[in-house]
This record gives structure tokens, C-alpha cells and sequence, in this order.
């Protein structure tokens, strides 16, 4: 007799979520608004804490969903309702099923808060584009595709933290090395009113 004992991988899912009911911000602009994410693995999956995400005035609930390919995390969060205004949640969630061992590169709306590269010395080269209309960011356009990042709609193009003044000239040629947000580090606000691409963190520039 022969007895077969397949092991079931643990499925990868969403659990946990929770979020706070719209903060009051009359007296402080989106610009101000700290729109920090802590990223945390423990022994049942990562742990989300994503503070002053936009939604709706109206918004009853965030939705929660991921991809996972090639040790990329693609999160994709959303607050429903359809109100004209605004206002800001904090949101907390479990991916569980996943060990930090597994994954690369996390990306939430496509913008990357995590990032598990062994190749810290690799710069890439890449054309300076100028201020994007949406984020009132610096968006820069690879030469080629980046391994580890998540696509843009514009191929290559995405949106660039932490460049230096001197660098930022449009149609100027540089070469960046890529590296993690920091913790506690503060996104600037989109208005979601024009294009909008993922965003990069620099930690060096040449």
C-alpha cells in the first residue's frame, strides 16, 4: 500500500480590516496631512497600517485587494461612496499566508513602501520629465523596464521621491539608485484629477 500526503500551501488573503471614521481636516490642508504606512511581518503574514488615506465623505467601508507575483505584493486599497468631498481614514489590514522570505517589493495604489533588494550598489539610468500636473511631483522616465516595480500606464514613467534640487531640470540625464520608503515617511497628496503613475524612492543620484 501507498500512501501519498501532499502538503497545502497556506492561501494568501486579506483579513482584518479595520478603519477610522473621516478625520476632521478643516483646519489643516491635504499637503500637511502625515500619509504615512508602517509595514510589519509577523509569523501569520504583514501587517498594513496605511494613516490618512483618502476617501469619500461618504465612504462606508475600504476595500482591500492584492496580486503576488515574483515576490511582488501589489495592494490595491479603495474606499467606496461617490461624495464630491473628502476626507481621511486610517486603514489597518493583515496580507496573511506570506513570509517576509517571500516577498520583494510591497506596492500600495502603486505607490512602493517596502523593499527587500540585496542589489543596494545598482543605479539605473533614467531622463528627468519635469512636475507632474496631478501629485505636483517630479516624474522621471527609466531607459528600460526596472525589475521589482510595479508597471506604470506610461511605460517606464513614475513618479520620483527624494531627487535633489540641482537634478531637477527637465529633459536632464541621471542615473538613481532605488531604495525603500523610510518609516514614517510622508506621501504628498494627489488630487486623483489627471494622470496619475507609482512612485520610486531615491536614495542616491549621479
Amino acid at each position: 500500500m501507498v500512501v501519498s500526503c501532499e502538503k497545502k500551501e497556506q492561501e494568501i488573503q486579506v483579513s482584518n480590516v479595520s478603519f477610522t471614521p473621516c478625520k476632521q481636516t478643516e483646519l489643516r490642508s491635504s499637503s500637511e496631512l502625515s500619509n504615512e504606512v508602517d509595514v510589519e511581518f509577523t509569523s501569520g503574514g504583514v501587517q498594513i497600517k496605511h494613516y490618512n488615506f483618502g476617501v469619500h465623505c461618504d465612504f462606508t467601508t475600504v476595500n482591500v485587494t492584492h496580486t503576488f507575483v515574483n515576490g511582488v505584493l501589489d495592494i490595491t486599497q479603495k474606499g467606496d461612496g461617490n461624495a464630491r468631498c473628502m476626507c481621511y481614514t486610517d486603514v489597518s489590514y493583515t496580507i496573511s499566508g506570506i513570509s517576509q522570505n517571500q516577498v520583494n517589493v510591497i506596492f500600495i495604489n502603486g505607490v512602493q513602501v517596502y523593499c527587500h533588494n540585496d542589489d543596494n550598489d545598482k543605479f539605473v539610468n533614467a531622463t528627468v520629465l519635469g512636475i507632474g500636473g496631478d501629485c505636483r511631483l517630479l516624474l522621471i522616465k527609466f531607459d528600460e523596464e526596472v525589475a521589482g516595480l510595479v508597471k506604470s500606464p506610461v511605460p517606464n514613467v513614475y513618479y520620483a521621491y527624494n531627487i535633489p534640487e540641482e537634478f531637477q531640470i527637465e529633459e536632464k540625464r541621471i542615473e538613481v539608485q532605488l531604495g525603500q520608503f523610510p518609516e514614517s515617511f510622508e506621501f504628498t497628496a494627489c488630487t486623483t484629477m489627471g494622470p496619475t503613475y507609482p512612485a520610486v524612492y531615491v536614495i542616491k543620484v549621479k
